[in-house]
């Protein structure tokens, strides 16, 4: 994902670079898509504006929208309004063409909606001259009018222009393609360039108290990752983002997929993910507060980079435990080094065997159940620096009670901590219950780490059920918030901020979830971000609130 946000911020620099080269008629049919836009029609977009009215409490949302048309744009005259509208730009290497395709009932009439006059130039285009010194070319193509900055453009448009949008206007309400193997390479050279720039400036000199060995360390690390973005961006094929109002499943609806050049490292990396297994699929809720699972398979030299940064925070982390005066003696702090050190061998293990597997859940209403399983390469190792970290916990008498080898869940060890909470004040207990326990547990080639009143009852059934699921196929990621229980247990415990209870009043348990997922496909992968109804009226519910003043109460209060 860093890759992917990173190659859209190159892409960024890229296209403003390219709206800025100079416009030059070229050949028709030696032009290639750059990016594709699709828009909804104006039907949907006000069925869609008129449902977001309803669930928000902004009954008139649409209505608005159709007078602020008909007072500025003539009522859309001559517009298809069932139909959806299309943009593309597209590039012959060296220049730049821009296309509109909008439905017409009566293209004239369209065209009359322009407050700068048409000029009729022949072979059946009109030209609009612009104050910015740039032409615009008009022309009708059956129950079409095209627009394009090139009279040679609109040739090569297709009967149906709508086929130019592959399929998105019915996929999406509002959809974006981005073929990044079309952009000219001496723009996508330009923002490689300032890639590299930006990160040569963050590296023109040490941080203090950095020694020479971690600066060279640090500059070879972003090398590397400067590296592997570049190539990731030569290899890109297309990027797709996508926007959807799903009312029948009352859900607000993103997605943002990426595919590589079929044949690339980057489409094999992608194909290396296929067939993802995890230990820890009982940890997947999707009724929980906060769930999450993530596995991945990790090759040679996206390790070397993650154990390249995880060498950088542990130097960071031992460098503060150095100037930390918290230490009674030097011999304590050389025992809490020691730890950290054996913690990051086993992360480092892990990673370089190859595979990533976590899951992750929340439970309850308040108080809170919080559990955490993950793969590790040596459970064994992974159990000697627990029981190193507890017992200095246990030096410090922080804790109020640990039993060692408390419970077994097959070749899982319990280690189950009481902590001290005399002094944590009502909030914590209120959050983790009256009596939590920490649970730290290893097995063979797993870690796990659980909190709360319920904390080793609910492991030991997290870890059955995952048995149970074992070797079933698994997404890259999946996550899953639940925003009512996380709302009421906050305005239970501050009754006098009248924005949390009322926030917390308008969300309908069952439609207050968040959820992020993704899924490969071919040469590439796709995520989605799924918004429940339920969190689309709490935040209207809020804007209401601040436009009131904090005091207009919540819709259907």
């Amino acid at each position: 994902m860093k890759k992917f946000l990173f190659s859209l911020a190159a892409l960024g620099l890229t296209l403003i670079a390219a709206a800025a080269a100079p416009a030059q008629d070229s050949k028709a049919g030696d032009n290639k898509p750059l990016l594709v836009m699709s828009l909804p029609s104006v039907d949907a977009l006000m069925k869609d504006l008129e449902y977001l009215g309803k669930v928000t409490g902004a009954e008139a949302l649409h209505m608005k929208f159709e007078d602020a048309i008909d007072m500025y744009a003539g009522g859309l005259k001559g517009l298809d309004r069932g139909k959806s509208i299309g943009l593309a730009a597209t590039t012959d290497g060296a220049n730049f063409q821009f296309l509109a395709f909008l439905p017409a009932t009566d293209a004239d009439a369209l065209i009359a909606l322009s407050p700068m006059p048409a000029e009729d130039v022949g072979d059946g285009l009109k030209k609009i001259s612009t104050p910015f010194g740039r032409d615009i070319f008009l022309k009708t193509k059956g129950s079409w009018l095209l627009a394009s900055n090139e009279a040679s453009s609109l040739a090569t448009v297709p009967a149906d222009p709508a086929k130019l949008l592959d399929g998105m206007d019915k996929q999406y309400d509002l959809g974006v393609r981005i073929y990044m193997q079309n952009i000219p390479p001496a723009y996508k050279g330009m923002a490689v360039g300032a890639i590299r720039l930006g990160a040569s400036q963050g590296m023109a000199r040490k941080k203090p108290g950095e020694s020479e060995e971690s600066y060279a360390s640090r500059k070879k690390l972003v090398n590397q990752q400067i590296d592997a973005l570049v190539k990731t961006i030569n290899e890109l094929d297309q990027i797709t983002l996508g926007w959807s109002v799903d009312a029948p499943a009352k859900k607000l609806v993103m997605e943002i997929s990426a595919t590589a050049k079929e044949g690339s490292d980057t489409a094999k990396k992608y194909a290396e993910q296929k067939d993802l297994r995890s230990n820890f699929a009982g940890f997947w809720k999707d009724d929980a507060v906060f769930s999450a699972l993530a596995a991945a398979k990790v090759t040679e030299d996206e390790a070397a980079q993650l154990i390249g940064t995880l060498e950088q925070g542990e130097q960071a982390i031992l460098k503060e435990i150095d100037k930390s005066d918290d230490f009674e003696n030097e011999a304590q702090k050389a025992k809490v080094k020691e730890v950290v050190v054996k913690v990051w061998d086993v992360l480092e293990s892990t990673i370089k065997a190859g595979q990533v597997d976590v899951g992750m859940t929340v439970l309850g209403e308040g108080p809170f159940t919080l559990a955490v399983g993950m793969g590790v390469a040596d459970g064994a190792a992974a159990d000697k620096a627990l029981r190193d970290a507890i017992k200095i916990a246990e030096d410090e008498e922080v804790l109020a009670k640990v039993e060692y080898e408390a419970h077994k869940a097959g070749d899982v060890t319990f280690h189950v901590i009481s902590p001290k909470l005399a002094d944590s004040g009502e909030d914590v207990i209120s959050f983790l219950g009256a009596d939590p326990k920490i649970v730290v547990a290893t097995g063979k080639k797993s870690l796990y780490f659980a909190l709360g009143t319920g904390a080793v009852k609910t492991l030991e059934d997290l870890i059955e059920k995952s048995k149970a699921a074992a070797g079933r196929p698994v997404p890259p990621g999946q996550m899953v918030l639940s925003l009512a229980p996380i709302l009421k247990f906050a305005a239970k415990h501050d009754p006098d901020n009248p924005i949390v209870p009322a926030l917390a009043e308008s969300l309908t348990p069952g439609s207050d979830r968040i959820r992020i997922s993704s899924k490969l496909i071919p040469n590439g992968e796709s995520s989605r971000l799924e918004i429940d109804e339920g969190v689309v009226k709490m935040i209207g519910s809020a804007l209401m609130m601040f436009r009131g003043g904090f005091g207009a109460a919540a819709p259907g209060r």
